[in-house]
């Protein structure tokens, strides 16, 4: 019996298989006289390596092309600190799970500018690059990429709900190229962590961009939230003609505190900072978006852990980096930790004292030892 037959190999198929597949198949390497067990074995063996061998040459031309560095493009919505810890533990999150920025992948972070055409040109610009891996911090990124209607595996973070904003059709399925993570905190929690610094708070002011659909829904949760503990909350809005300050001195209502949300007329560089000479000077304790603003002179915040947030953003990418999953089949996580922060020199500025259980509570304690002496 022969069992030799002739193999015409694709021109493109690797020399090492083509001499395994003529050794397997050539009756004098193994033999004219074998068992029914062994001529199943062999002819299993050629089907397997025909299989590998008869990928269309494009398939192998892609992974080939894999097998160098991934691009991974961050973009800021504003070159603002708040989002510094949610960058650090993106990277060094990628660099514990093998993604090493200048080794496996090229890390590239950059920030949006506050101008319309100028951050529509960057973005574009981003995308041409055809990254395999998008990642936007906070409202403005996410909503001009999402914009852009790419393909590109993305995943937002720093953002309160993507729902609203568009990038997802739900948090459990989000079913297109958006995935991430969310910052949100419950107001009830944060109102709460006021309260037990600073009890007579009743009347709460907060700053929100003007007509910012994502911002009033979440001000519409904290009003609900608000109202359970017998506080009302106080928003203000900012177009973009006026300046925080300017919309804070034109609101006539009676504020006990000021409130500190993830907007850009809340926590942009220049409005926290004017905000903070408004607290001061009308003697007002402020309720903080991060550890970040109780550090530049809130009083207190409960909030997401954003380097560890960043951590779980990094896990989700080295998912999607190594093909084992897509952002369609990717739940959007939000904070694994949250973090109290306490700002003791505020305490003192304010005459407040704080609770020594609070203080024990606290992941964050900061004094100002300078100021307080």
């Amino acid at each position: 019996m022969n069992w030799y037959y002739p193999v015409d190999l694709p021109a493109y198929a690797p020399n090492h298989f083509c001499i395994i597949i003529q050794n397997i198949v050539n009756p004098y390497s193994i033999g004219m006289h074998q068992t029914k067990d062994t001529k199943i074995r062999h002819l299993l063996l050629v089907t397997i390596c025909l299989s590998i061998m008869l990928v269309d040459p494009t398939t192998l031309s892609q992974v080939a092309a894999r097998s160098g560095k991934l691009r991974v493009i961050v973009i800021k919505s504003r070159d603002n600190p708040f989002y510094n810890p949610t960058v650090l533990g993106i990277t060094n999150g990628l660099k514990t799970r093998g993604y090493r920025s200048g080794d496996k992948i090229d890390l590239i972070i950059f920030s949006m500018t506050g101008k319309s055409e100028e951050d529509h040109t960057l973005i574009s610009e981003a995308i041409s690059k055809k990254p395999d891996l998008m990642i936007t911090l906070g409202t403005d990124a996410s909503r001009l990429v999402s914009a852009q209607k790419s393909a590109i595996p993305t995943l937002f973070s720093m953002i309160l709900d993507p729902v609203s904003l568009g990038l997802v059709k739900s948090l459990d399925a989000p079913g297109g190229s958006f995935t991430g993570t969310t910052l949100l905190v419950s107001p009830g929690k944060q109102f709460d962590a006021l309260l037990q610094a600073a009890p007579k708070v009743r009347s709460i002011g907060v700053l929100y961009t003007a007509k910012d659909s994502t911002s009033l829904a979440f001000l519409a949760e904290a009003a609900h939230d608000a109202k359970s503990l017998n506080l009302v909350i106080n928003s203000i809005p900012v177009d973009s003609a006026q300046s925080s300050i300017d919309a804070l001195n034109a609101y006539k209502e009676h504020l006990d505190a000021l409130w500190f949300i993830p907007d850009p007329a809340s926590t942009s560089a220049k409005a926290l900072a004017e905000s903070l000479e408004y607290a001061d000077s009308h003697h007002l304790p402020i309720l903080g978006a991060s550890g970040g603003t109780v550090k530049a002179g809130a009083l207190v915040a409960l909030s997401a852990a954003l380097e560890d947030l960043g951590d779980i953003t990094s896990e989700m990418a080295s998912f999607i980096l190594a093909g084992a999953d897509t952002p369609a089949q990717m739940r959007v996580r939000g904070p694994r930790r949250t973090l109290l922060s306490v700002n003791l020199s505020a305490a003192k500025r304010l005459g407040i004292t704080i609770p020594a259980t609070m203080l024990h509570l606290a992941d964050e304690v900061i004094e100002n030892q300078k100021e307080d002496n």
